[in-house]
């Protein structure tokens, strides 16, 4: 829901500008009066330096941080358009923020990669099926109906889903999926990541690698997406690469071990891969073989902790029939954690109890040992004859403007310290 400017400024006025912090992203509203983060910096000096010195320093500073990726030739611009939004004094320090309106980010983003939108429109063009045709051309009108994509939870960056780059690239995905008169749906509620939704003629994953430019020593983005049909038949688009200036920050590089055929997890979150601080989301892991696993799960965080969260408890739940997919918890999982940290889940299965080799005596929600834990969040020592791997980023509160609903009843979250301790893998 929208509100008005002014109704917003009464129900949540601004923190005063302070040299003490903390420091908050201002916010300024767009001609229809959506609010809009501004990208800041601020700067802080002796009391006795000149007002304008500080105020040049957090200009330069927020510079710095937006164009630390890109050519220093090109950064010419947001220095033209950094302003000045605070000033504060007190009787040791003086400081100044400075603000860019996303607006102003975005055109100088554009100049940095003026053919994104046409490379962008070229790889999705080649994964979308044509529209109906006869051997003589294309039909006459009406045409037939291009296809509905689904953007799966899987738009990989950094070894994991999710993102502020990939929120990024997700939205420039629309508009070109706009343009190309395909629809594009999110996936409904339930879906369990195993077969495409309803009316649905294939879904999409995109990744995201950042690497360097070997003729300009500068980082890139290098992106790539991949079409999966109804049968399961996957086509890929060619790669292309970007500025790695032109997005947002980079999250978190994490670890996940390499995953194998038979094997799959799929986390129900926001397109993209992401997920808010109170969303509530559910975890299924699919046995796509033609006989029985045994299957156990663990939970990684960016924190270094290491769950087991399934089987829940000992006994045959820990067998997955062939052909199936299960939910982890009947009731689902709600989010919590910090804004950037990403959540790793990593199945492994076997086809007899002996080969989960060190994780076959592990049943049960529990909470690995230290050392084990940093082991496990390295992705060492996850070893089995099938495996699989995905997760999930938090967004923050800017991005964060609605919860995904619970379904029924409000679950309770198990307090990690409550947790007992696996035991130690040998």
């Amino acid at each position: 829901m929208l509100f008005a400017p002014l109704l917003l400024s009464l129900l949540s006025a601004p923190p005063v500008f302070t040299c003490a912090g903390p420091y908050v992203p201002p916010t300024d509203f767009d001609d229809r009066g959506t609010p809009i983060t501004l990208e800041f910096a601020v700067a802080t000096a002796p009391s006795s330096t000149p007002r304008a010195n500080v105020e040049r320093a957090a200009r330069e500073l927020l510079v710095q941080r937006l164009c630390r990726l890109a050519d220093p030739s090109s950064c010419a611009p947001l220095a033209v358009a950094a302003k000045n939004w605070a000033f504060a004094q007190d009787k040791t320090t003086t400081c100044a923020m400075a603000v860019l309106r996303a607006t102003d980010l975005e055109s100088w983003r554009d100049q940095l990669a003026p053919d994104l939108t046409a490379e962008l429109c070229a790889a999705l063009a080649f994964l979308v099926p044509p529209p109906a045709s006869t051997p003589h051309g294309p039909l006459p009108l009406p045409r037939k109906k291009r296809a509905a994509v689904v953007v799966l939870d899987r738009v990989t960056d950094a070894g994991a889903p999710g993102g502020l780059r990939a929120d990024w690239l997700l939205g420039r995905v629309r508009a070109v999926l706009a343009d190309l008169d395909v629809e594009m749906r999110e996936p409904p509620r339930g879906w369990d990541g195993a077969k495409l939704p309803r009316e649905v003629e294939f879904l999409l994953r995109g990744s995201i690698v950042e690497r360097v430019d070997p003729r300009k020593q500068l980082p890139v983005l290098e992106f790539a997406f991949v079409a999966v049909d109804e049968r399961g038949v996957a086509r890929s688009s060619r790669p292309f690469t970007v500025p790695a200036a032109l997005a947002p920050a980079a999250p978190t590089t994490v670890s996940l071990p390499p995953p194998t055929a038979g094997l799959s997890l799929h986390v129900e979150t926001r397109p993209g891969g992401n997920l808010c601080p109170g969303d509530y989301t559910q975890i299924t892991v699919s046995n796509e073989t033609d006989e029985a696993l045994y299957v156990r799960v663990l939970n990684l965080d960016q924190a270094g902790e290491a769950l087991m969260i399934f089987p829940p408890e000992q006994g045959r739940d820990e067998l997955v029939p062939a052909r199936t997919t299960v939910s982890l918890s009947a009731e689902g999982f709600t989010v919590e954690g910090l804004p950037g940290g990403r959540e790793r889940y990593v199945a492994i299965a076997a086809r007899t109890p002996e080969g989960l080799g060190r994780f076959r005596d592990i049943r049960g929600t529990c909470r690995f040992q230290p050392a084990d834990a940093r082991t496990l969040n390295a992705g060492a020592r996850i070893e089995a004859a099938f495996r699989a791997a995905t997760g999930f980023t938090l967004l923050d509160d800017v991005r964060c403007k609605k919860v995904l609903p619970l379904p029924d009843a409000q679950l309770t979250a198990t307090a990690l310290d409550q947790l007992p301790r696996c035991a130690r893998l040998e």
